[in-house]
This record gives structure tokens, sequence and C-alpha cells, in this order.
């Protein structure tokens, strides 16, 4: 193992890997997923809405 820098410390998070913590993060990602989908899908702004429907077609996702 190496030596530490003079004066720098070392802290180790304890690591969180517990069910209720995926469920949580998975949450937290799904949520965010759709918030970007609606909100780009449903954006008034013609050119990101029309770059989202560009983008399913190109990875060939049906979407009318």
């Amino acid at each position: 193992m190496s030596q530490p820098l003079i004066g720098a410390t070392v802290t180790e998070l304890p690591r969180v890997d517990t069910p209720a913590a995926r469920m949580v993060a998975a949450a937290l990602a799904g949520g965010l997923g759709l918030i970007m989908l609606f909100g780009v899908a449903l954006s008034p702004i013609d050119i990101v809405h029309n770059a989202a429907h560009d983008t399913r077609h190109t990875i060939s996702v049906p979407c009318h």
C-alpha cells in the first residue's frame, strides 16, 4: 500500500448496498427518466420535440 501524502487524510464512506437502497436508486432513476421523456415529448418547442421524434425513429421505435 502506498504512503499517503503528508497531511492528507483518507476516509472511507460506508457502502450502502441494501435492497431498500437499490429500490430508492431505481425509483429516482426511473423518475428522472420519465421527467426527461415527457419533458421532451410534450415540449412546446418544436425543435426539441422533433429531435426526440427523429431519435425514436433512428432507434427503430415506432411512435405513431
